[in-house]
């Protein structure tokens, strides 16, 4: 889930499912600031991980062709 919300087009602050959402080119990032170290922690490896399957994703896509 995720936090929405828009006081400029009358959006209320609600939370929505994922799949109910449309990607667009628009992008927010908060700082964890609450986040306590093993949080932190946890959050660096999963983004690790993430970024190693896309690196490998597209060097494999990059190698067919």
């Amino acid at each position: 889930q995720v936090l929405i919300d828009s006081p400029l087009s009358g959006v209320s602050r609600d939370e929505m499912r994922l799949d109910e959402l449309h990607l667009t080119k628009f992008r927010l990032r908060f700082l964890f600031s609450n986040s306590k170290d093993f949080d932190c922690f946890k959050l660096h490896k999963a983004r690790q991980i993430r970024n190693k399957l896309r690196t490998d994703a597209f060097y494999r896509l990059k190698k067919k062709n």
